[in-house]
């Protein structure tokens, strides 16, 4: 059996080559900056696509520590947020556990800066997509390296 192909309106054919644009700038982010962890001495991977999962696993010194990669800042767009599930795995699996959890933002392409936020109980609530309604009050300006 041949199934018909959907035909896109031009406005959703510009929607899907924008997402998989981004999607392909964000996995570019994750590979660069596990380069940029492997120089500082980590053995460190890509997780892949689990569910709530941060996206790198990293391991120095006996010590293991997840970074979760995301674009721009929180006060641009809620994408640049947790996700809910991600935010109950992080608290669950590495802050409950003491393992060190990082969210990474990215800004620019190649080349990428990035700024590291290191979660804790007392402040992933301001990173978690949902949590307010007025997504720019939650967090101060950062800076990138």
């Amino acid at each position: 059996m041949i199934l018909a192909k959907k035909h896109l309106t031009k406005e959703e054919e510009r929607r899907s080559r924008r997402s998989k644009k981004a999607a392909g700038k964000n996995a570019q982010s994750e590979e660069n900056f596990v380069k940029i962890l492997r120089k500082r001495g980590f053995t460190a991977y890509r997780t892949g696509k689990a569910k709530g999962l941060p996206d790198i696993l990293a391991y120095k010194n006996k010590i293991i520590q997840f970074f979760e990669i995301k674009p721009s800042q929180p006060s641009a767009k809620k994408g640049a947020l947790l996700k809910k599930d991600q935010a109950e795995w992080i608290k669950k699996f590495c802050i409950k556990k003491g393992v060190k959890a990082t969210l990474v933002y990215y800004k620019g392409s190649r080349p990428f800066k990035y700024h590291e936020i290191k979660l804790t109980s007392k402040i992933i609530d301001k990173f978690v997509q949902g949590n307010n309604s007025d997504i720019k009050e939650r967090t101060k300006k950062f800076s990138y390296k």
